[in-house]
């Protein structure tokens, strides 16, 4: 596969294959192309580029994707297109059995929140989306962009946006959960980590779209134990909310991507919210630090309907703090809250008895690969 970085004045691009991946950095989205950087903004990469077994917490390396994507997400924090600095946050990690990485991030809260009545909900060009970003962008509806999040909740921030001029709402596709695990599968840092909010379950936008971000602390789910329930599918208990897990190890990748959307289908047509985390981790079944292994963890759960007008809690129960990074507002949160407060607030989203039951015995229906 071949990637083809295209320097706009404060954006770049990456093109993949015969599909476009384009790597947006910046806000000025006006400026004509540079062509004359062209050529020096061409990557090239392959399958068999893939990172299988990636470095560990004790031995963590960059692969040229992480390089590259961090370099460039840090030239734009430079030249200030972003609405504050990463650096400004303060983080600290609690004791107790998960280790909640918390992070105080008061820019961040004013972060106006979009009202969501449902989880399946029609795209409407009349709201935001990233069309209206990359409107002077002349592009085949094919192509997937990544895009810095000018609110970022930490270093490298970026949203994934599969086939942006098609206009698909917030649902995850067979092609955006493939992206998420290829991008997983280009890095080579454990601090990399590829995420997904539902509708309902605090996404701000309705335009499919998956987070990508580093954060320098391993989170308790990454080492969590599964118990299988089909081949391929797994249940955590042993956490602050129950998950559906599934692995990369004897799948490939689209046959992996295609049972995530399975499931995260399935809980769409049914109106369930969800979060979902990709990342690297142990197997489910041992304590083994196999670093084939990637973790795609899902959680089905509550929905909670935000609106502009909603008063901000103390913490959000989202992707971010199902997987054990907890983003506060003020310094008095950061400074009072405990393991105990953060298990209270996110088993309030908690499916339980029956209701968590069918979805598990539906979900096992999708494996048969």
């Amino acid at each position: 596969m071949v990637l083809y970085f295209t320097y706009r004045y404060q954006n770049y691009y990456i093109l993949v294959g015969l599909t476009a991946v384009i790597l947006l950095i910046g806000a000025n989205y006006n400026m004509a192309v540079n062509k004359s950087n062209t050529d020096s903004n061409v990557y090239v990469y392959e399958s068999s580029s893939f990172i299988e077994y990636s470095s560990n917490w004790s031995v963590s390396s960059f692969s040229k994707f992480d390089e590259l994507l961090r370099s460039r997400w840090e030239e734009r924090m430079k030249v200030n297109c972003f609405k504050y600095s990463w650096k400004k946050i303060k983080t600290k990690v609690l004791g107790g059995k998960y280790h909640f990485v918390i992070q105080l991030n008061p820019d961040r809260a004013n972060k106006r929140k979009a009202t969501v009545t449902g989880v399946s909900m029609p795209f409407d060009t009349s709201k935001f989306h990233f069309g209206k970003v990359l409107s002077s962008c002349e592009s085949p509806a094919d192509k997937h962009y990544l895009i810095i999040n000018v609110n970022p909740f930490d270093f490298g921030h970026f949203l994934i946006v599969p086939n942006l001029h098609m206009n698909f709402p917030q649902r995850l596709s067979i092609t955006g959960a493939r992206m998420g695990i290829e991008t997983i599968l280009m890095t080579n840092s454990p601090a990399f980590r590829v995420g997904f909010n539902s509708l309902g379950a605090v996404a701000s936008v309705n335009h499919q779209h998956l987070h990508g971000w580093y954060l320098n602390h391993p989170l308790y789910i990454e080492t969590a134990r599964g118990r299988k329930i089909s081949k391929n599918i797994f249940e955590i208990v042993d956490a602050p909310i129950p998950a559906i897990a599934l692995q990369k190890k004897d799948l490939d990748v689209m046959k992996l991507a295609i049972l995530v959307h399975s499931i995260t289908e399935y809980l769409y047509t049914n109106e369930i919210a969800h979060n979902l985390l990709m990342t690297r981790g142990t197997n489910f079944e041992s304590d083994e630090d196999d670093r084939r292994i990637i973790r795609i963890i899902i959680w089905p759960r509550k929905s909670t309907f935000h609106s502009t007008t909603t008063a901000m809690p103390k913490f959000y129960a989202a992707l971010l703090e199902f997987a054990g990074q907890i983003p506060v507002y003020n310094t008095e949160s950061f400074e009072d809250i405990t393991e105990e407060e953060i298990i209270s607030g996110l088993q309030e989203y908690s499916l339980t008895g029956e209701k968590w039951n069918t979805v598990i015995e539906d979900i096992v229906k999708f494996d048969t690969f």
